[in-house]
């Protein structure tokens, strides 16, 4: 691959905010390691990352408020389980509810794990 301003030289990289090809002398690097050809391209960079770890942090709340709710769903689950054990002709319902339970329990720690295990923001 060639570099855009100079077609004589080969790329080393392409610039992440227009996407050219640049050479060593046409490259510039931010503050987080990124490569681009101008100031312009490196603010526009920064945005993108900006929103990047935006969304990021609004997923891994999600995540957060989503396991919550798991382990307040399975708890129902659960309590009318081993309510329904008392009752001898729903003894199969109760086993259901019961299993329900412990698998959506088991959904809420996936949820906080990944929320908890991606919690630490990137550089931007």
């Amino acid at each position: 691959m060639r570099c855009y301003n100079h077609p004589d030289l080969e790329a080393v990289g392409i610039c992440l905010g227009c996407g050219k090809a640049l050479c060593p002398r046409c490259s510039q690097t931010t503050d987080p390691g990124i490569l681009v050809c101008s100031e312009n391209c490196g603010v526009r960079a920064n945005s993108g990352f900006e929103m990047v770890n935006q969304i990021r942090q609004k997923t891994l709340n999600q995540n957060k408020v989503g396991g919550i709710f798991c382990f307040l769903g399975g708890a129902i689950f659960i309590f009318f389980g081993l309510f329904n054990l008392t009752k001898p002709h729903f003894f199969h319902l109760a086993i259901f509810l019961f299993a329900t339970g412990i698998s959506v329990i088991i959904t809420g720690v996936m949820f906080l794990k990944v929320a908890k295990k991606s919690d630490h923001p990137t550089k931007a």
